[in-house]
């Protein structure tokens, strides 16, 4: 499987770990537990202090016990925010997708600071396509018949569009609901090939099951979803 790589791209959606630039090789969370992660609420520019963002610290964080970084299967994970976070124009919360549907065929957009073919850009940046069926990504490609289950979702590469390093943890959106966190992908990103996300309705019962404290008095929890494998996250926020 030497044409498919997980991301190692620190920088993902809108988080970053603490104390490590981006020249460094990054550990996985099964074999390094940072003492922290920095939290970036609102991040859009990465060459300003944006006035409007908001930084955190955090110390708790949890990530799926059966990631498996050979098939990249349940690639997902959450991080606790040290507090409430009044929203505003700026930082808002996102509806996740529940229940069956597939999405199959619906336009989509995936966003984050990934690589493009003209750089690694410091602005945040989008890009649209189209879902394919599980069975037509599959057949894209011989590594990917060996690779796709129900628990991944793919997005089209025609036209030279997709995700690339940098972009992991992202969210994949289609009309506003977050379907899918950027997983995998070849490592050629101009290959016009698909771009593979964790299907967020295959992990409804482990979020919630992990997402609900029941000692907190706050009627809002908030949370962040990340990318397990690698350091790598994104936000995701969570309200009961």
């Amino acid at each position: 499987m030497k044409n498919i790589k997980a991301d190692q791209g620190v920088d993902g959606f809108c988080v970053r770990i603490s104390e490590l630039s981006k020249e460094e090789p990054l550990p996985r969370f099964k074999d390094w537990d940072p003492l922290y992660v920095l939290v970036v609420l609102g991040g859009h520019d990465l060459t300003t202090d944006e006035p409007n963002s908001v930084v955190l610290n955090s110390t708790e964080y949890i990530y799926h016990k059966d990631w498996d970084e050979a098939t990249f299967q349940n690639d997902i994970g959450l991080i606790k925010l040290p507090r409430t976070v009044t929203l505003n124009n700026i930082i808002k919360t996102v509806t996740w997708a529940r229940g069956s549907e597939s999405y199959a065929h619906n336009v989509s957009t995936a966003i984050g600071w990934g690589e493009t073919d003209i750089g690694r850009p410091l602005i945040l940046r989008e890009v649209t396509t189209t879902i394919l069926t599980n069975e037509a990504c599959a057949a894209a490609d011989p590594v990917l018949a060996d690779l796709i289950v129900p628990s991944h979702l793919c997005i089209s590469g025609v036209g030279t569009v997709g995700t690339c390093r940098g972009d992991s943890g992202g969210p994949l959106l289609v009309d506003g609901v977050q379907v899918g966190i950027t997983s995998f992908g070849f490592i050629n990103c101009t290959a016009a090939m698909p771009s593979m996300f964790t299907r967020i309705t295959e992990f409804n019962d482990w979020i919630l099951e992990h997402a609900i404290d029941g000692s907190s008095s706050h009627q809002q929890l908030f949370y962040s979803l990340l990318l397990s494998g690698v350091i790598s996250l994104v936000h995701f926020l969570y309200c009961i």
